[in-house]
């Protein structure tokens, strides 16, 4: 999961050029959306989720277009836009436990969710959903960018937004165009993880700041290389976990992230499939 919020912050960053806190008010409102959508229309639960990551992909628009447009319009710094969007994400977080409550909303049919047994291991029906879903869109994101002409746009607003503009390339509609997809990808993987473990309005954030270590260790170059990194660190958490403990898996990403900067400047190369020292 951590590859997909990983993927989706890089996307964001990368033509926005700072770290955006209401990608963790878009994780939840994808689960949030989806939760009210299963309550009050019964309809299939894979066009509930769709509705819901396009729900999310709404308000991260909104967001933009309400808050993040008028600061690029005063040539506002990172850290200014940084400040303003965890005000942003503190609103929405608050304004989500006012509407539905701080209590855990589960988003399959009951509180345990279903399981399936794979070579001896139990794996929930929600992390299968998310092994199935979670490549499909990161590749579709990959393909976006290197195989469409709005993908080669993108990185040109991404390279150089002022230059981009001199261009008559239009650097804005593509930065709420990646803020949609950004949006639609933080809020779908919210809705797996709610319907695998539940959803609290505030559980985005330490998804949010998960995919912030993979976008630091990689400079925010390569979806391909946030989402290698995104997913060791998942594989960390879990093995490391399983040894020391749940209450230190966070710690272990940090730490992980610490290490790997204090020890030198490292990305990886997509194409070779290798770490190599900048």
């Amino acid at each position: 999961m951590y590859a997909l919020f990983a993927s989706s912050l890089t996307l964001r960053y990368q033509v926005a050029r700072f770290y955006d806190f209401t990608h963790a008010a878009w994780i939840a409102a994808g689960a949030y959306l989806s939760y009210w959508l299963g309550l009050h229309f019964h309809g299939p639960i894979l066009v509930i989720f769709i509705l819901g990551a396009f729900g999310a992909g709404a308000v991260a628009c909104l967001i933009d277009l309400s808050i993040f447009r008028k600061l690029r319009n005063q040539r506002a710094s990172a850290l200014t836009m940084m400040l303003a969007s965890i005000g942003a994400y503190t609103i929405a977080q608050n304004v989500i436990s006012i509407a539905a409550s701080d209590d855990v909303k589960n988003l399959g049919s009951s509180d345990i969710a279903p399981s399936r047994v794979f070579f001896g291991a139990r794996v929930g029906d929600g992390q299968l959903l998310a092994i199935i879903v979670c490549p499909i869109v990161i590749i579709t994101l990959v393909l976006l960018l290197q195989r469409t002409r709005i993908g080669l746009l993108i990185k040109g607003v991404s390279v150089d937004p002022e230059l981009a503009r001199i261009d008559a390339i239009p650097a804005e509609k593509l930065i709420i165009l990646c803020g949609l997809v950004s949006g639609f990808v933080s809020g779908l993987g919210g809705i797996l993880v709610a319907y695998d473990s539940g959803a609290v309005p505030t559980f985005g954030l330490n998804l949010f700041m998960m995919g912030v270590i993979a976008t630091v260790i990689c400079n925010a170059k390569s979806i391909v290389a946030t989402a290698v990194i995104g997913l060791l660190i998942g594989l960390l958490q879990n093995a490391f976990g399983w040894w020391l403990g749940g209450q230190w898996q966070d710690a272990i990403a940090f730490a992980t992230m610490a290490c790997l900067i204090v020890l030198g400047s490292f990305q990886i190369n997509p194409r070779k499939w290798k770490i190599a020292r900048s």
